[in-house]
């Protein structure tokens, strides 16, 4: 994975928008559009919530908007980082160029065009209230719904990264007890935690040969 250079090489200062919740949990919250956001203070607006990336192309702007919503990039955030502020450092750092075969960029753009349809279809205008601001009322959106899809990207990044049929099974099942509200048997939990240990090792691994090539 390391042998891939950051993602800050590519990032532009202009150009299409992806957007990315600077808060996250259980997930990475990435989309294409807007969200609705409003507040008394200052009226319908962009969230500050929601950090602005940008890239070159429309293409682009799609499978980024895909990998920011990955398991793998799920588990490299979670492993790297404090596990949940998703900011400008974090993005900047993720290993990945757009040196893509055509049948996983394709597979990428398609997949954007599935995550974005089903935020749209999951999610909930809701309402709160901040002495700062007044009342509050916003999007909120359901990832884990749309888990069969987030599993389709990383199947593709996978390729990408010629990552193991191993590997791979660990990063969708990272976590997912918790991510899903699942119970999980205790010897699952023990074999997340051998394949955890081993997964990260070849990540700490990548990441020094990488630093020493570099």
């Amino acid at each position: 994975m390391f042998a891939h250079k950051p993602l800050k090489l590519v990032l532009k200062t202009s150009g299409r928008k992806i957007y990315c919740h600077r808060i996250a949990s259980y997930f990475i919250k990435s989309i294409d559009f807007v969200p609705y956001f409003f507040n008394e203070k200052e009226g319908q607006k962009k969230s500050e919530d929601y950090k602005e990336y940008f890239v070159e192309s429309h293409k682009e702007q799609k499978i980024l908007m895909c990998l920011f919503n990955s398991g793998t990039f799920f588990y490299f955030w979670h492993v790297f980082f404090d596990g949940y502020h998703c900011g400008r450092a974090n993005i900047e750092n993720f290993p990945f160029t757009f040196s893509l075969k055509s049948t996983i960029e394709n597979g990428l753009i398609q997949l954007s065009e599935k995550i974005k349809s089903s935020d749209k279809t999951n999610c909930n205008r809701r309402e709160t209230y901040y002495k700062s601001t007044g009342k509050v009322i916003y999007d909120e959106f359901s990832p884990s719904k749309s888990k069969s899809i987030i599993d389709e990207i990383d199947c593709l990044l996978a390729q990408h990264y010629e990552l193991t049929d191993e590997e791979l099974d660990f990063i969708i099942n990272y976590d997912i007890k918790y991510r899903m509200g699942r119970d999980v048997r205790e010897e699952t939990e023990k074999e997340d935690s051998c394949h955890a240990r081993s997964f990260f090792n070849l990540l700490q691994e990548s990441k020094r040969l990488s630093d020493l090539l570099n």
